[in-house]
């Protein structure tokens, strides 16, 4: 079926413009979200690295509890993945990878021996 150009263009701006509003909608509930959070994080007196850092340690969760967090974690990611698509994917992924490349190298012991006294 061929669209005609003029006559589709009112169908396509009122798409648009529920799209937009659907958006606008989904950005206050995020802000409300993240007020939240915030809220939550004062009242606990934790800091999100450490909340962080507590929900990937398995040792604070029973062996099925583990079990089902990774399972859900790896459900988020692919929903996550599928929406933002294979380029972004690959993106973050190369960044990632670079990032880790890049640690500094440890210093090793006697490995700088200007202006050390000689011995004989």
């Amino acid at each position: 079926m061929v669209r005609h150009p003029i006559k589709d263009r009112g169908e396509d701006e009122k798409e648009i413009a529920k799209l937009l509003k659907e958006l606008e909608g989904v950005r206050k509930q995020r802000e409300g979200l993240d007020q939240n959070v915030d809220t939550l994080f004062e009242k606990a007196g934790l800091s999100p690295t450490e909340v962080s850092n507590y929900l990937d340690n398995p040792d604070n969760f029973t062996e099925q509890q583990w079990k089902r967090i990774q399972k859900n974690r790896e459900e988020i990611q692919a929903f996550v993945w599928d929406a933002l698509g294979e380029e972004k994917k690959e993106r973050y992924l190369a960044e990632k990878k670079k990032k880790r490349g890049k640690k500094r190298k440890k210093k090793t012991l006697g490995s700088r021996r200007r202006g050390w006294i000689k011995l004989d």
